[in-house]
């Protein structure tokens, strides 16, 4: 069978395993959870998945498919690439500064610009609207969050890709590296932010969150590592933040941050060497 988005009528997928699809390599996996009797058995589908998955959908049930992967271009250095989502491939600093600034603005606390943004902007998330003012003894921060993620859901739309994200992507896609998002988005919403930008098929893997939370992804990037069958020292990481860096550095594998989103090219240089001023450099760096 091959893989189908959206999936076919009648067959239930938990919200943290979502199909990818037109990626040439795919996990088999027997559903630790009950389907209904008539769903159609789903067999291909490559993981996607959230940290804590691995509770449910053991590695042992999960199996690797490497044998139908074309011969992988040997002047490429990494043979898994794992791409971070906003800020890195989304362009979308304006439209995040623009959603706080409602935020704020209905809290009746100062607004900002972008270089405020970028200057405070950390993980976990709840760090950052602590900086901006947001007093949690009145409100959750859940609820905030939830609030946040609300009305940015609404502006994906607002958003655009980075430019050469397609070009980039199909340079590695065409050298028969597998690439991954990483996110620290809630899993639902980054399915389909991904999938409304036309950019699921490259990925073989969308590693999102439980929750809204943005606490941080290096748990779940681990669970990614634990199910990918290219070796750390060929695995490299690519995103915005020194959240990114710190996440590369916990998994034991390389890192590049791109000074396209949410942290300065000042800011990333204090901590990482290799800090490219496109997506194009990525390349380079890539072999591919």
């Amino acid at each position: 069978m091959g893989v189908q988005y959206p999936p076919p009528r009648g067959c239930p997928v938990p919200s943290v395993l979502r199909p990818v699809c037109n990626y040439p390599v795919g996990v088999q996996y027997r559903p630790a959870i009950a389907m209904s009797p008539d769903a159609e058995v789903c067999d291909h589908w490559p993981f996607t998945g959230s940290a804590g998955v691995a509770d449910r959908f053991p590695v042992t049930d999960l199996q690797s498919t490497d044998e139908r992967l074309p011969a992988r271009d040997p002047k490429v250095q990494y043979e898994h690439i794992i791409w971070d989502w906003n800020g890195t491939l989304l362009d979308d600093l304006d439209v995040c500064v623009d959603v706080m600034n409602g935020l704020l603005t209905d809290r009746r606390l100062a607004r900002i610009d972008v270089d405020r943004h970028r200057e405070v902007f950390d993980f976990p998330v709840e760090t950052y609207y602590r900086a901006l003012g947001f007093d949690f003894s009145e409100e959750s921060f859940g609820t905030v969050a939830s609030d946040y993620c609300t009305r940015f859901d609404h502006r994906v739309a607002d958003c655009r890709l980075h430019d050469d994200v397609e070009a980039v992507l199909g340079k590695i896609a065409a050298a028969n590296a597998r690439q991954s998002i990483l996110s620290s988005c809630e899993q639902g919403s980054l399915i389909e932010a991904v999938r409304s930008f036309g950019l699921t098929g490259h990925f073989g893997a969308i590693v999102g969150q439980a929750d809204q939370h943005a606490k941080g992804k290096v748990a779940a990037g681990a669970d990614l590592l634990a199910r990918a069958a290219a070796p750390r020292q060929r695995t490299l990481l690519v995103g915005d933040t020194l959240h990114d860096y710190a996440v590369a550095k916990a998994l034991g594998i390389d890192c590049i941050l791109v000074s396209l989103g949410h942290h300065s090219t000042s800011r990333l240089t204090t901590e990482c060497e290799s800090v490219v001023e496109s997506l194009a450099d990525v390349i380079a760096h890539v072999g591919a």
